[in-house]
């Protein structure tokens, strides 16, 4: 091993270099490991408070192009097991007090979800639409227009507390309430306000219609069934329950994670390369060296130890170095991304295998190359 660290050592260069492969590779696992269990997280804690189901039209693009006509609200909670239907009205805005950070002023979309108070009060999800809850504030109240509940990320952004104002629109809200952050889909936050604020905020939304009706069931064993009625009556919506959301995003988690798992085979690939040639450049300039050892009594497998030992040495060096790089990466991504992400020891553990594992792949064909050779040649090489 002495032998093995001193032939590295005396060649920082080319053991820099594989490093470097190898530690980008492990710092690529430790990012994408923490951000997709930072989104299962984060979407699992939302969901959990999804008992209801929501109600779209069918084949429409996304939940602001979708258009029921009220009247059917009143007829969904006549159907046997509903507690209640709320319809909600939802728009994008693309400013935030007539400016933004974006291009000529523009900002990312906000999300805006207006909602009945009197009907939201009676469901059983958390204080939210989307099932966050208030940390400052309030909820809308019956009777209430122009008031707003938004996000952390938003109040922190544009510097709002509760009492500020926000305008939306060409229209002044009151803010009431800030609710937890959590994952922007598509980089798009969310405001909540009510119904009648956020109809009149969407121009092409007609009067007797809302894009989205959200069905409370009296017993969440009856969701399915009452989402079945639903387009039974309706054949141009879609109900989704809480359960099918759930699946959904199971299966979206699950891309992300074959997509996470292709990256880690394009790092291990890229990163045995380099060591693999790392090690050949190493051996060919050492043939004399090698021819000596074998001369004075080192066997096949004492070369070929000493080859691997010098590529394992390599992995635990990018492993180390690429799970401290890793963490610099995550701390730095929190400071711009709100989702709750963290360097757990099972992600280093795993990252660190990774490495020691492209060490020893890295450095098996060179070790069987270096041992087979010919002493009396080797010591005779001109390399």
């Amino acid at each position: 091993m002495k032998i093995a660290f001193r032939s590295l050592w005396t060649r920082k260069s080319r053991t820099a270099l594989a490093i470097l492969g190898l530690l980008l590779g492990v710092a690529t696992i430790i990012s994408l490991i923490s951000i997709t269990d930072g989104i299962r997280e984060e979407v699992g804690g939302v969901l959990s408070q999804v008992t209801g189901i929501v109600v779209l039209e069918k084949d429409v693009a996304m939940p602001t192009l979708s258009h029921i006509p009220i009247e059917r609200i009143e007829k969904i909670e006549r159907i046997a097991g509903v507690k209640v239907a709320a319809g909600r009205v939802m728009t994008m805005v693309m400013q935030i007090d007539e400016k933004g950070g974006g291009l000529e002023g523009w900002m990312e979309p906000v999300m805006i979800i207006g909602i009945d108070p009197a009907k939201e009060a009676l469901t059983a999800k958390g204080e939210m639409p989307t099932g966050e809850n208030i940390v400052r504030g309030r909820a809308p109240l019956p009777g209430e227009k122009f008031v707003a509940v938004i996000t952390e990320d938003t109040a922190d952004d544009h510097n709002k507390v509760v009492g500020s104002t926000i305008k939306l629109g060409g229209h002044s809200f009151r803010i009431i309430g800030i609710f937890e952050s959590a994952v922007s889909v598509g980089g798009v936050s969310r405001i909540a306000t009510t119904i009648g604020a956020a109809r009149e905020l969407a121009d092409d939304l007609p009067s007797d219609m809302v894009s989205a009706i959200y069905i409370e069931p009296n017993n969440p064993r009856d969701a399915e069934r009452i989402a079945t009625m639903v387009e039974f009556m309706y054949d141009d919506v879609s109900a989704t329950t809480g359960e099918e959301i759930g699946e959904q995003v199971s299966t979206m988690l699950g891309s992300i994670d074959a997509f996470l798992w292709m990256i880690s085979l394009i790092a291990t690939v890229v990163a045995g390369l380099g060591i693999i040639n790392t090690m050949l450049m190493s051996i060919r300039e050492r043939y004399r060296e090698f021819g000596v050892l074998r001369a004075v009594g080192w066997t096949k497998d004492d070369v070929l130890r000493l080859v691997m030992f010098e590529s394992v040495m390599l992995g635990i060096g990018g492993g180390i170095i690429g799970i401290i790089f890793g963490y610099l990466l995550v701390q730095l991504a929190k400071m711009y991304v709100g989702i709750p992400m963290a360097v757990t020891v099972q992600t280093a553990a795993l990252a660190f295998m990774f490495a020691i594992f492209v060490g020893l792949i890295g450095g098996i064909y060179p070790a069987w190359k270096v041992s087979n050779l010919n002493p009396l040649e080797a010591i005779r090489s001109e390399d």
